[in-house]
């Protein structure tokens, strides 16, 4: 029974460690606690097994069924996540900020809340600000930052920040005066220290838009995230391309004319061969390269059957030595040349009977020409031995007997026919005889030069060490083979030549490969040996003589090396491996996909707890007995089960309610959840008390003290005896009764709890000091301090809002605040679109985007003319000057200013109105454009002087006479009527005197009258030349006889005399 209590205890103090948070919680959700409708702050509950809170040695005993949601499960409590405990405390945990909180409070999980007089900075820190302290500044007595130098306030004027003048660009902030910190993916330019995009490696033909992103420009494309290369779409073989359509050639190539291809360089021409590589010849078909060319771009021709005694000069044609002739039409081998003379001299003189002159002069001519043909024989022999190689040639000189023939007379007895029948006679006769003649002659002898021996039939050089694979050609001198090339290292040793190297072998003879020993020559390369296994390997190649290697997935037979085995990793148990990590289970047998191993099948399948352990054969498993009507395998026990059952081999599960014994595993012992303290559980949570406890009405199984009264802020722990609550003491009066502890007093306040100070009326408290209490004002105490309840005393220069409003303190400028507010003592913040005015700190002017141009910005974006100026209707920032009068064929420039164009000039003194010039003056008419001269009604132009206008008689003295209002010049009236009369008449009645004017005094007074008028006109004309040269020169309608636009004084008589200006002078002309 102590054990069982003893184990009750400890089981206590595991789960208040635990709620302590102590324990990391693996196992289960968390969930939030309340307690009494009042959130416990950080505090969470979660459910572990029951078993994994006891102690190693107490889980073989009594395990408690826990409080959980779930049999065998205990809710603990544990601080939540972001949360941590406090330290000697009961259920409280306080959040943590992982960067710590300096100058604030940690309200929540990384949750920093500053402390009064302090603000968060660009980095999310607590620094002070003024009136306190200004960070990066100095506060001033009006409580105003004045930042230092390369710093400069933030937005709401809190605290300095440091200032990089431009900006830092994307990507980058101003960490310190002028100098920027690029964030991750950035870097920062030298030139400009602003941070830019940055691409590692750069992005070649491209621009970087993004950290690590490339953007090509056109004629590029992007192979991978960090590189844009130049594209040549037509292609650039055996080159680069460099640039869009560039395509550069490597060393040793050049580009074609196409431009898309580079082709080889050969330092030599290909002989008989195509340039395949830089200083790199292939032959043409029929051809080998020439093992004595250097430069290696020599190649030769071949031919398989080597040429004996000849030149192999094109595929696998030869062409034969000197001396030497083809032994057959399509052979390749030469054979030695045999001389022999093509006269035979057994032919001459075949019959030496010849009695007659011509047999004579016969065998004369025969002989000549046998000479003369041996002669020729002999030099041709001569020259030809002598080209000979080794062959040396001299002359000899000899002794041979020859026939020489040669005529004797002789008398001879002949039958003749006489007289008298036949008779013998005699006669003289010539016959040819021979006598031997011992002759003198000269022959070539031919012998073996020095450095050669004789052979029959030839001179061979002499090698004082033989030639291996060669041909002595010359004395000491060997000629390579063909297919064989010079030894370096033995000048008398040609060793055979292979154009490839011989892979495992060596070269034994031209283009011909001898395998080393357990190699063999390749089919498919004659160049290649490969090894050779007597056996074919079975699943694996021959890779060393005799040696098999086996695939991948395949291990070596261990009974035949030539045979290999597919290979498991694992062991195929039942079964057999039959391909690579592959296994074949056996008859009977199944595969297992999860263990990869084979399990024999057994139908029907075994029961639970047993196991099929051959086919179609089941065994229980240990610890288990099959039931008596063989369906199942139940667990055994040894000793049968007291208020539980046998659920496992020698185990037995306790009834619900119940809890085995710690003496015998068999026995199970009633528990109660709770542990029966001052009680003995009877039956599963069912507590009988001790003297002086009683039931608890709501826990049945629990046990409480029984005190008389209430225990006040305590709790009845035996007896008639109260324990205060943690942070409270008993009071001296009551025993019944404890009374909270504070550690400091109450100011202004009383202790309701445990180190809890409860403020009187009108006083909150204070979030700094808990033991004070601050008197409050409900409706705050801006720029002010709450000295009583509802009651503000404003902080230096500043003053309440009204008198009515007195929880809100204003501050104080002397001058008032021109388009700005004031913010701060003696401090005014501009408007937006307002900016301060250094000389008057009081004082915002308007901003302007751009500058007004004769004006002044009034207000943001607005500007007001100067007097005499409007606002343009297109530029909202331009002024442009105003004429009242207008500016007729002018430009106003200045207010009431005109400039005239080129041509006019303002004849009324800036009066608006430009007039055209004509320089030359408009007599008698109107200057409508510049030089333009428009008559009046009446006049024409001068045929000679355009700036002049004449009378036009045919309209002005039509009809004409005093009657009428238009006078007529005499001289117009005259040239009407064509009639030479004197001017003087113009009346009816003078016509009665034309009959007694003489023609001739008519023609003298006609005469006179022209040469008047011609002087008035040149007159006129000098005068207006002279007023036109003058530096005031004047309009031509200032001189003109009248205007056609402005009324006539003389209504509508032609004027005798003129008027017109010339500057300040009035000159007239008198008709």
């Amino acid at each position: 029974m102590f054990s069982y209590k003893f184990g009750l205890l400890i089981l206590g103090f595991i789960l208040i460690a635990k709620s302590e948070g102590a324990y990391n919680a693996t196992h289960g959700n968390y969930s939030k606690v309340h307690h009494n409708g009042t959130r416990f702050s950080g505090l969470c509950t979660v459910e572990v097994p029951t078993i994994e809170l006891l102690s190693e040695e107490d889980r073989n005993g009594y395990v408690p069924p826990g409080n959980g949601s779930k049999p065998g499960y205990s809710r603990i409590f544990e601080c939540c996540k972001g949360y941590r405990p406090i330290p000697h405390t009961f259920r409280h945990c306080e959040p943590i900020c992982e960067d710590g909180c300096v100058n604030g409070n940690c309200t929540g999980p990384n949750v920093c809340v500053c402390w009064p007089g302090f603000v968060r900075d660009l980095d999310d820190n607590c620094v002070p600000t003024c009136p306190k302290s200004c960070l990066n500044g100095e506060c001033t007595s009006n409580g105003v930052c004045v930042c230092h130098d390369g710093y400069v306030l933030e937005q709401h004027g809190r605290f300095c920040i440091p200032h990089c003048r431009g900006g830092c660009g994307v990507g980058g902030n101003c960490t310190a005066p002028e100098h920027c910190e690029c964030q991750k993916g950035f870097h920062r330019n030298e030139v400009t220290g602003k941070c830019e995009y940055y691409c590692e490696g750069g992005c070649g033909g491209g621009t970087c838009v993004g950290p690590n992103k490339c953007s090509c420009k056109q004629g590029y494309v992007q192979k991978n995230d960090l590189t844009c290369s130049p594209s040549c779409p037509r292609g650039c073989k055996n080159g680069l391309c460099t640039a869009p359509n560039v395509c550069s050639c490597k060393e040793g190539w050049i580009l074609n004319k196409n431009g898309i291809q580079c082709d080889p360089q050969c330092s030599e021409p290909c002989l008989n061969g195509v340039c395949v590589a830089p200083n790199a010849c292939e032959c043409f078909p029929g051809y080998i390269k020439d093992t004595s060319s250097l430069s290696g771009n020599k190649c030769v021709a071949h031919c398989p059957e080597e040429c004996v005694n000849g030149q192999c000069t094109r595929p696998n044609y030869c062409i034969c030595n000197l001396g030497y002739l083809k032994k057959s039409k399509n052979s390749n081998v030469c054979v030695k040349r045999e001389r022999r003379s093509v006269i035979h001299w057994e032919l001459i003189l075949p019959e030496k009977k010849g009695k007659h002159i011509i047999d004579l002069i016969m065998i004369t001519y025969y002989y000549y020409s046998v000479f003369i043909f041996q002669v020729l024989c002999v030099s041709i022999s001569f020259k030809f031995v002598v080209s000979e190689a080794g062959v040396c040639t001299t002359v000899e000189s000899y002794t041979i007997p020859i026939q020489m023939p040669y005529r004797e007379r002789y008398t001879e007895s002949y039958r003749a026919r006489c007289w008298y029948g036949s008779c013998t006679k005699k006669r003289t006769s010539y016959r040819t005889v021979y006598k031997t003649e011992i002759v003198t002659k000269t022959r070539p002898k031919q012998f073996c030069c020095n450095g050669y021996r004789g052979t029959p039939g030839a001179c061979e050089p002499i090698c004082d060490n033989p030639c291996i694979g060669s041909t002595c050609t010359a004395p000491n001198t060997c000629t390579c083979h063909y297919g064989y090339k010079p030894n370096p290292s033995t000048p008398y040793e040609c060793k055979p030549s292979c154009s490839k190297n011989c892979t495992n072998g060596m070269c034994k003879a031209p283009e011909t490969c001898t395998c080393n020993d357990g190699y063999e020559t390749d089919p498919n390369d004659k160049f290649l040996c490969v090894p050779h296994c007597s056996q074919k390997c079975v699943n694996g190649i021959c890779t060393d003589p005799e040696v098999c290697t086996c695939d991948p997935g395949f291990g070596k037979d261990e009974i035949d090396k030539y045979k290999c085995v597919p290979v498991c990793s694992k062991p195929c148990v039942n079964g057999k491996c039959v391909a690579p990590d592959f296994c074949q289970c056996n008859q009977g047998y199944k595969m297992n996909s999860t263990t990869n191993k084979c399990n024999p099948v057994c139908d029907p399948a075994c029961p639970n707890n047993g196991q099929c352990v051959d086919p179609n054969r089941c065994v229980c498993k240990e610890g288990y007995e099959m039931n008596p009507g063989n369906t199942d395998c139940i667990p055994s026990c040894s000793k049968p089960c007291i208020n539980s059952a046998c659920t496992k081999p020698e185990e037995c599960s306790c009834h619900l309610g119940y809890v085995k014994s710690n003496e015998d595993k068999y026995v199970c012992e009633p528990i109660c959840d709770i542990p029966c303290n001052n009680g003995n559980c009877i039956a599963p949570n069912t507590c009988t008390c001790l003297n002086g406890y009683s039931k608890n009405n709501i826990n049945a199984t629990e046990c409480t003290p029984v005190c008389t009264q209430t225990c006040i802020n305590g709790k009845c722990t035996n007896p008639e005896s109260c324990t205060c609550n943690e942070g409270y003491q008993p009071k001296s009066s009551n025993k019944y009764q404890c009374d909270p502890i504070c550690s400091k007093p109450c100011a202004n306040g009383f202790c309701s709890a445990p180190n809890t100070c409860s403020c009187k009326e009108g006083y909150i408290l204070d979030i700094q000091d808990k033991f004070n209490c601050l008197p409050e004002c409900p409706g705050g105490c801006e720029n002010g301090k709450c000295v009583a309840p509802g009651v503000c005393t404003c902080l230096k220069d500043y003053t309440p809002q009204n008198n009515t409003n007195t929880t809100k303190c204003i501050p104080i400028c002397t001058t008032t605040c021109t388009n700005s507010k004031c913010t701060a003592p003696e401090y005014c913040m501009c408007h937006q679109g307002y900016q301060s005015n250094p000389p008057n700190k009081y004082k915002c002017d308007p901003i302007c985007s751009k500058p007004c141009r004769n004006g002044i910005c009034t207000a943001p974006e607005i500007c007001s003319c100067n007097v005499g100026y409007s606002l343009d209707d297109v530029d909202k920032f331009n002024c442009e000057p105003v004429c009242p009068q207008g500016c007729k064929n002018g430009k106003c420039i200045k207010p009431s200013v005109c400039v005239c164009n080129k041509g006019y000039d303002d004849m009324s003194n800036s009066t608006g109105n430009c007039q055209p010039i004509c320089e030359k003056g408009c007599l008698n008419g109107v200057c409508t454009m510049p030089n333009v001269c428009t008559c009046i009604e009446g006049y024409v132009k001068n045929r000679i002087n355009n700036s002049i206008c004449e009378m036009d008689c045919s309209k002005l003295c039509r009809n004409g006479n005093k009657d009428n209002k238009v006078h007529c010049p005499e001289n117009c009236r005259a040239a009407e009527t064509n009639l030479e009369v004197p001017p003087l008449l113009t009346s009816r009645k003078s016509l009665l005197l034309l009959t007694s004017i003489v023609a001739s005094l008519l023609v003298g007074i006609t005469i006179l009258i022209l040469f008047v008028i011609w002087r008035r006109y040149k007159k006129i004309s000098y005068k207006i030349k002279k007023s036109s040269s003058d530096e005031d020169s004047t309009d031509a309608t200032k001189f003109c006889p009248y205007n056609p636009k402005q009324s006539n004084p003389h209504d509508g008589k032609v004027p005798t005399s003129w008027l017109y200006k010339k500057g300040s002078e009035t000159v007239e002309l008198v008709n």
